[in-house]
């Protein structure tokens, strides 16, 4: 059973995981045993970390994220968590050797939040969307690797993504899936992109052939979309006034996505307008509460699809 079994009957998406935790996959009380018990692990093999935020970070300097571990951990009992601390950990310590120049074909991209990667590629990389970067990656048969620094025999980050852009079109395409929020309207209609393969979201770096796969054209409004992990993509094409309905499903979507699902990458909606400029659409207050931004290419779309906003009464 793939990942794409989960949206096989779509209902409106989970608002979140577990708020005030600070790993929301988990309850916070379940997250301050999962936190201990991996402080516990790391000091059976003779290693000082502290855990902040959901990160974990060694005397030496080096931070892992703790995301990933807390969403297996939420979905296997707890008995076994001791297992699973430790498979996690010696993966993280233990990475495999990538010296030498990679074959063509296992170089590809994972997009990631800038702000949320530890270590920063050495490279200038390049930015798909508003503060979430194309990180360079080698496949290998059973892992991914993510590149700080350019593999050996690459000279720069567009000889990078030329090879990548070119091996995501060769990997098998992801299953697709159409579903209307609002359901007597067909203008509320959003695509997902859902892949077993970690390279979901990364497949925006191929958007315009993955919509013309699926015979989605793009009008002059553009189009809505959310990456909230490296197995998701979501795009709305903006054509009507079922825009807000699918508005409101993906902000659900994308926030509740990026919480519980391992490879988080962004809880943000962003407008992609017709001449290919992004904006991000969605921000997030200080009580942690999402609202949607219109502005540029988005205010305009969505003024010739809905019409001037009326003014308020004074």
């Amino acid at each position: 059973m793939g990942l794409f079994d989960r949206w096989q009957r779509p209902t409106p998406p989970p608002t979140g995981g577990h708020e005030g935790s600070v790993l929301p996959a988990l309850a916070p009380d379940a997250a301050d045993r999962l936190l201990a018990l991996t402080r516990s692990e790391l000091a059976s093999r003779g290693l000082e970390a502290t855990i902040d935020a959901g990160a974990l970070q060694l005397s030496g300097g080096q931070v892992f994220g703790l995301h990933n571990l807390s969403v297996v951990a939420a979905g296997t009992r707890e008995r076994r968590w001791p297992q699973v601390v430790a498979s996690h950990l010696d993966a993280l310590l233990n990475p495999p050797d990538t010296s030498g120049p990679p074959d063509p074909g296992q170089v590809l991209a994972q997009l990631r939040t800038r702000t949320e990667i530890p270590t920063q590629p050495a490279y200038p990389a390049q930015e798909p969307l508003p503060g979430v970067i194309a990180m360079i990656a080698l496949d290998f048969p059973d892992h991914v690797v993510e590149s700080v620094d350019l593999p050996d025999g690459i000279p720069d980050t567009a000889t990078a993504m030329t090879l990548a852009r070119s091996n995501l079109r060769e990997l098998p395409p992801p299953e697709h899936q159409s579903y209307c929020p609002e359901e007597d309207d067909p203008t509320s209609q959003v695509h997902l992109f859902v892949t077993d393969d970690f390279f979901g979201a990364a497949r925006l770096l191929v958007l315009d052939e993955l919509l013309e796969r699926v015979g989605v054209e793009v009008g002059p409004g553009g189009v809505l979309l959310c990456a909230p992990c490296r197995h998701v993509l979501v795009v709305h094409p903006l054509v009507g006034p079922g825009v807000l309905a699918a508005m409101r499903w993906m902000v659900a979507f994308a926030r509740g996505e990026h919480e519980t699902q391992p490879g988080p990458v962004s809880p943000h909606v962003f407008h992609r307008a017709a001449d290919g400029q992004v904006v991000q659409a969605t921000q997030v207050d200080e009580s942690g509460q999402i609202s949607v931004v219109a502005e540029d290419g988005l205010a305009d779309a969505l003024t010739e699809i809905l019409g001037e906003p009326e003014p308020d009464d004074d």
